[in-house]
């Protein structure tokens, strides 16, 4: 199983990774990305299988000299970050939440999808399409700046020509959450001013 997300599958189910991963033969569980470890995975499976995992390791120079600085923010993100995942959803549902409260037309969202701390913007692609929308959130105009009183700048991911995502982790604090709706709304509303026309 690759278990990139495993803890927060975990925690969205409400049951241990152990129960999740009980018929699979192997796993991998990714160390950062939800998890906030700056690097490093863990591999678990049979013993033989463990075996051959160093062997082949060694043979592509996948070894690393002096780990045990990561070795200990991977034990850390495991004891500290995994009991606070549900926050990471909480805060995604709150994303969701605000953007369909907007009712917009041009971006939306899927909530039944939003289950841990992942959230999709779906674009409609007559206003704005994903790779648009990502630049439009990474800058502020003068007129943004000047209405809004501040300036908020949110780096999100095209996944596909419509799709955009929002991944929520643990550097993420409940202030950025507030700006993250401040500055979808405003763009959301800026995007649903806009005429069908000037897209056709």
């Amino acid at each position: 199983m690759d278990g990139a997300r495993l803890i927060n599958a975990s925690v969205a189910l409400g049951t241990s990774p152990a129960r999740l991963v009980q018929w699979c033969d192997s796993v991998s569980l990714c160390l950062n990305k939800g998890l906030g470890a700056p690097m490093g995975s863990l591999v678990v499976g049979t013993k033989e299988f463990i075996t051959r995992a160093l062997r082949v390791r060694k043979v592509l120079g996948g070894g690393l000299h002096q780990a045990g600085m990561f070795a200990a923010a991977g034990i850390y993100a495991l004891d500290h970050i995994a009991p606070r995942l549900s926050l990471d959803h909480t805060n995604a549902r709150a994303i969701a939440q605000s953007v369909s409260e907007v009712h917009s037309s041009a971006i939306t969202v899927d909530l039944k999808g939003v289950q841990t701390n992942v959230v999709l913007l779906h674009c409609d692609n007559i206003r704005v399409n994903a790779k648009k929308l990502c630049q439009r959130l990474a800058s502020v105009t003068d007129a943004e700046s000047e209405e809004m009183g501040e300036q908020i700048v949110v780096m999100m991911l095209p996944i596909t020509e419509t799709t955009v995502r929002l991944m929520m982790h643990c550097d993420v604090k409940k202030d950025d959450i507030k700006a993250v709706i401040k500055k979808l709304k405003y763009i959301i509303q800026e995007y649903d001013n806009m005429m069908y026309l000037e897209y056709k």
